[in-house]
């Protein structure tokens, strides 16, 4: 039994590395985490004329985060950098580390809230001009005070 299950580790893509060369291979070329775009080169036996396809990256997400993890207990240093983490204060589209435009609600949400702030303060000043005009529409004049008869007002 253990002779087959030798063979079918064998027979695996990629063999079985110690944590030490994995940290190599990834202090050597970084871009083994990440997928990559390769171009097809025309072929008879397929369909793919120099058409443009993604590899997948060799060590998966997965992978990654053991060997991190195995790093980490071992005490050796993991060569990859994580994303730079955000800087204090700014909101999820002001910084470029992604890629999303966001929703445009949330992209105009700053100027959004400081002209809602402009018209708030100008906002005593528009109700006094509306109550002197409310009260100047209220004003009888002596003519109306006269032609005003108090069984119309009843209706």
């Amino acid at each position: 039994m253990s002779g087959k299950m030798m063979n079918i580790a064998k027979a695996t893509k990629y063999p079985a590395r110690s944590l030490v060369e994995k940290l190599a291979m990834l202090k050597k070329n970084p871009a083994l985490v990440l997928p990559t775009k390769v171009t097809v080169e025309e072929n008879a036996g397929t369909n793919k004329h120099g058409r443009q396809t993604w590899r997948r990256a060799f060590f998966s997400r997965r992978q990654q985060a053991d060997i991190k993890k195995q790093a980490a207990i071992a005490g050796l240093p993991y060569p990859i950098e994580g994303k730079p983490e955000a800087e204090p204060g700014k909101s999820f589209h002001e910084i470029r580390i992604f890629r999303s435009k966001g929703h445009k609600h949330e992209r105009n949400k700053p100027a959004f809230l400081a002209n809602i702030a402009a018209k708030m303060a100008e906002m005593p000043k528009l109700i006094a001009e509306w109550r002197e005009a409310k009260a100047k529409m209220r004003v009888k004049t002596p003519m109306q005070k006269l032609m005003w008869m108090p069984s119309r007002a009843k209706r």
